[in-house]
């Protein structure tokens, strides 16, 4: 940012496998898991974990842009971007409309337990 004036870069590198460890630390009680690339080696496998979610066996699933997708699963009452921001600076005249089309995919997700969607 060019107001920010900082001197110092330090590199973030909050994966979903450093995420997923934090968010059972601040949630021990909760049936949490992962998706993304690493746990979704084929179709299969991203089949199962939505089929998990979908039946009420996890309570927090932390992913990739993947979860976003296009998977309507009944009961999604909150989603969160991670580092949200950062997708409105990469170098890409794009980034903006990417963003955007990241959020409204997300915002989608959220409308399970009213049925209604974005208000």
């Amino acid at each position: 940012m060019p107001g920010c004036q900082g001197t110092h870069l330090r590199y973030l590198g909050f994966g979903t496998q450093q995420l997923e460890a934090a968010v059972r630390a601040r949630f021990p009680n909760a049936r949490v898991d992962r998706m993304d690339r690493d746990t979704t080696g084929n179709w299969r496998a991203a089949e199962r974990i939505l089929r998990r979610l979908t039946e009420g066996a996890i309570d927090i699933l932390v992913g990739t842009q993947m979860i976003g997708k296009g998977h309507d699963v009944p009961n999604v009452t909150l989603v969160g971007v991670v580092s949200a921001d950062m997708a409105l600076g990469l170098p890409d005249f794009r980034a903006g409309e990417r963003a955007f089309a990241l959020f409204t995919q997300v915002v989608g997700r959220a409308d399970g337990a009213t049925g209604r969607g974005w208000p």
